[in-house]
């Protein structure tokens, strides 16, 4: 089916919170095919996707959108993982009643955009702090399932994809998501160093307010939230992949004192460095 982005009319057949990956990507040995779209958005953890030959790391904050008749695999990167789990159809074909349900009709055509063709393969998507709330929203309808709430979610679902396709769409936004990725992936490249936000913004010929307002759109934190979220994340993959001591991980890391980089841990993980590294290594 052809149709263009304003035409969208999203039905959404299932929504489950806090799952971790789903049963389809579960199975060992063989690839997964989803019968409708689906979206999986990482509230705490790292999983990775595999398909056609690509593979994708989608960090917290981040989604991913499932086109059905592809085949994908899935690995938890790291845990705890808790996901939001949608499953939808683009243009509302699938749904009869108003009961909100899960689906196991297979889907006759995909959906093919005529106006964004960028749109029509699986995409990572990055929500702003308005669509996570949009998400937040659609959970906590499908949780009181009372009158109308079908038609409810539905409408949620159509804001929350017009304001990421929106994003997505529009390359001369300020805050579009490929402003933001340059700016994450200067900080993945320079994870070591101390990275205030002047220095980033000179480097990357932003101005340092335009780079904490693009951040803070993409992820809901200030540029120096983020960058420490970063960090610690990061350090978290040293303790179980290293044998470095948590003196020289803070060192390394650029963190002023090695107690300073374990209260921040601890306040993030809900448990010390040494605590961690014994629990996942």
């Amino acid at each position: 089916m052809k149709i263009t982005v304003q035409q969208i009319d999203p039905a959404v057949l299932s929504v489950q919170g806090l799952q971790s990956l789903p049963e389809e990507l579960l199975s060992e040995g063989r690839a997964a095919q989803f019968s409708h779209y689906c979206l999986l958005y990482a509230v705490d953890g790292i999983f990775e996707i595999h398909w056609e030959h690509k593979s994708l790391l989608i960090p917290e904050n981040s989604a991913f959108l499932f086109f059905p008749t592809k085949e994908y695999t899935a690995q938890i990167v790291q845990a705890p993982l808790h996901l939001i789990d949608i499953r939808f159809d683009f243009s509302g074909k699938a749904v009869s009643g108003t009961a909100l349900k899960k689906a196991t009709k297979q889907l006759d055509d995909t959906i093919a955009f005529l106006d964004q063709t960028a749109l029509n393969s699986p995409l990572v998507l990055r929500p702003s702090a308005q669509a996570r709330k949009l998400l937040e929203a659609i959970l906590w309808e499908c949780q009181k399932n009372l009158l109308f709430s079908q038609e409810i979610v539905n409408l949620y679902m159509k804001a929350f994809l017009l304001e990421i396709f929106r994003d997505n769409m529009d390359p001369h936004n300020a805050d579009s998501p490929n402003t933001a990725e340059k700016i994450m992936r200067y900080v993945h490249e320079h994870i070591t160093e101390v990275l205030p936000n002047e220095a980033v913004a000179q480097a990357l010929s932003y101005h340092p307010n335009y780079v904490n307002r693009v951040i803070k759109k993409s992820t809901g934190m200030t540029f120096h939230k983020y960058v420490v979220d970063e960090k610690l994340y990061y350090a978290s993959t040293l303790l179980i992949n290293t044998s470095k001591s948590i003196t020289d991980i803070a060192y390394d890391l650029s963190f002023n004192t090695s107690s300073h980089f374990s209260n921040l841990f601890t306040e993030k993980y809900h448990c010390t460095p040494s605590q961690y590294r014994k629990k996942y290594r």
